[in-house]
């Protein structure tokens, strides 16, 4: 049986959505289905004692509880979020788009909390699997060239990789 072969990601940005996507990366590295191995590096624009609590509060919907819980994150989830059980949507002009109840029998229920404390759930657990951030790394310039991504930082320093994905939220790459 031959090696997988192995993709490397590049992740600009280390917050939510980086975190999430190394867990499941990692995770998808060691399910049996995989026919790839992937390596990913994190990149974050800020200090780490900067980027934990930016942000404010969230409605997790039930298809983002269903994210976490795939990567066995519910427990802590529910433990730190408040259960919202019922939400309804509107549009600018007040046209109702749709109700959410938790009596509807949806596998998950929708939770609130802050952003912070989602991140802090993620975090931990990317920590405990030893994923680690490349802080103070605010990506100036992308070219891809060949098969190959580039990036190069604001402090001078640069890397590749085959592909990049950007997770960097509000303040995407200038």
């Amino acid at each position: 049986m031959s090696a997988k072969p192995t993709t490397h990601i590049l992740i600009i940005g280390g917050g939510v959505a980086g975190n999430a996507l190394a867990l499941f990366l990692h995770k998808a590295n060691s399910h049996p289905l995989s026919v790839r191995n992937f390596t990913f590096s994190i990149y974050e624009a800020y200090p780490p004692s900067e980027k934990e609590y930016l942000g404010g509060g969230l409605g997790l919907a039930p298809n983002g509880v269903a994210c976490l819980a795939a990567l066995g994150l519910l427990e802590p989830l529910v433990k730190h979020a408040g259960l919202s059980k019922a939400s309804s949507f509107w549009t600018d002009s007040g046209t109702l788009l749709g109700r959410y109840n938790q009596e509807d029998g949806v596998d998950y229920g929708m939770y609130c909390l802050m952003r912070s404390t989602l991140y802090d759930i993620l975090r931990e657990e990317s920590n405990r699997l030893g994923i680690a951030i490349n802080y103070e790394k605010r990506a100036i310039k992308v070219v891809e060239k060949d098969d190959q991504v580039f990036v190069e930082f604001e402090d001078g320093t640069s890397t590749h990789g085959d592909y990049l994905i950007a997770c960097d939220g509000i303040h995407p790459l200038r």
